[in-house]
């Protein structure tokens, strides 16, 4: 797995590459959680992961949880087929709003249509 962060539209973007799962988790978790700062919505880019555990749902809940309470949100974006399914079964798609690119979530961000489903 890797994970690429950067800043777009003053909003941290992390994309992840690869598979989100036990071996890679504590990784994500060393490099996502210091990225979250008070009243902030951060983007998780999913296109290029292709497979996430339970412990990688568990993961971005934990990380939708952080900026919650700090009037932050988390917004999925890219989910692929795959990890979509993951998510309806687990039923988490509930806890995220997900949109099918980064300029999408930018955009409903901006448009103030960043509100966890938490």
């Amino acid at each position: 797995m890797e994970i690429r962060n950067y800043t777009q539209d003053g909003h941290v973007v992390a994309e992840i590459k690869g598979k989100l799962d036990s071996s890679s988790v504590t990784e994500a978790e060393a490099k996502i959680t210091p990225l979250i700062t008070a009243k902030s919505c951060m983007i998780i880019d999913m296109a290029k992961c292709d497979y996430v555990s339970s412990e990688g749902l568990g993961f971005l809940l934990i990380v939708a949880k952080k900026l919650s309470t700090t009037g932050g949100c988390l917004t999925l974006a890219g989910v692929r087929d795959e990890v979509k399914d993951m998510l309806h079964i687990t039923n988490f798609s509930s806890f995220f709003l997900a949109y099918d690119s980064v300029s999408e979530a930018l955009a409903a961000i901006k448009e103030g249509n960043n509100n966890s489903k938490q």
